[in-house]
């Protein structure tokens, strides 16, 4: 668990997840990055007044060292063999979510990832169920997550091969590490596995990444940002093809988001740089085509 000045959410998270019922010892590693609310004096309190605060390994940090910084290094402290992921502004709600995503590990040696159904909790306190998704009901595999971040972060588990893996420099300036993460746990052909049970609300537009998703631009941009590098990354070289080809439909929907917004010069711009790694039926030339006459006279034409 990370957090950062969630005074208002964190007691709730660290409850739901000592509240678990298991047959197996378990730790939660807190690494708190230098909030400024009272978020420190919360889980102090925790520790010493729960029964179970002794199942919490604390890191406190002094100066803020930024979120990716944060998680990579609270991935690195877990010594499990496996590894839950809880936000601190989410919590659980099932208190045999541990057990059950441990049990179904442990039987399925060729899956590395296994996550759970969820709710979505507003920040006007309404509690919804998520929708549930045609991937969520199928088994999936690292083709389907390069094509979209389908895992909430916060109902995931995973086998812990982290210090195994030499994260590269880019990734700590990432937006967002769930996403490249799993593509590590899953790019030689891993699956992964949804349990269908709802044992997770995600407090939506509460977190940097909620707000970032309710500006169509900003997410895309930094989608597109985000894969540029993992395409250079020799870490995700045995998916290399399916990157490039994600990085290409990336480009192509930036390009459709500046001619909705009317930004006809910088979406013909982009065109006129497009990395054209697969063009592979007639569908994506006519696109292509029809994004080019768009672009070029509605913004080059007409001065826009």
């Amino acid at each position: 668990m990370i957090t950062y000045n969630h005074e208002a959410y964190i007691e709730q998270a660290i409850s739901s997840i000592l509240s678990q019922n298991t047959t197996f010892n378990y730790e939660l590693v807190i690494a708190n990055d230098c909030s400024t609310d009272n978020t420190h004096n919360i889980i102090e309190t925790i520790i010493k007044e729960h029964p179970k605060g002794n199942y919490i390994k604390y890191i406190n940090h002094q100066t803020n060292v930024g979120m990716m910084k944060n998680f990579i290094s609270t991935l690195i402290a877990c010594s499990g063999k496996y590894i839950a992921i809880c936000d601190g502004d989410d919590y659980w709600i099932h208190d045999d979510k541990l057990q059950m995503q441990v049990d179904f590990l442990e039987e399925n040696l060729d899956f590395n990832i296994v996550y759970t159904l969820n709710k979505i909790h507003y920040n006007t306190d309404e509690i919804v169920d998520n929708p549930v998704k045609p991937i969520n009901l199928k088994d999936a595999e690292v083709k389907d997550l390069v094509a979209r971040n389908f895992i909430p972060a916060s109902s995931v588990m995973f086998r812990n091969s982290i210090k195994q893996i030499n994260f590269a420099p880019w990734i700590y300036s990432s937006p967002y590490g769930d996403w490249p993460l799993a593509l590590l746990l899953t790019k030689n052909g891993e699956k992964i596995k949804c349990l269908q049970h709802q044992t997770l609300a995600y407090r939506k537009n509460v977190g940097v990444i909620s707000q970032m998703k309710a500006k169509e631009m900003s997410l895309l941009q930094a989608n597109y940002s985000m894969f540029s590098k993992i395409v250079k990354d020799d870490n995700y070289s045995t998916i290399k093809p399916l990157v490039q080809y994600r990085l290409y439909r990336f480009e192509l929907s930036l390009i459709k988001t500046y001619n909705k917004n009317r930004k006809y010069k910088a979406a013909f711009s982009k065109l006129k740089q497009l990395k054209q790694y697969t063009v592979d039926n007639k569908l994506s030339r006519l696109e292509l085509i029809k994004l080019y006459i768009i672009s070029f006279f509605k913004g080059v034409k007409g001065n826009n």
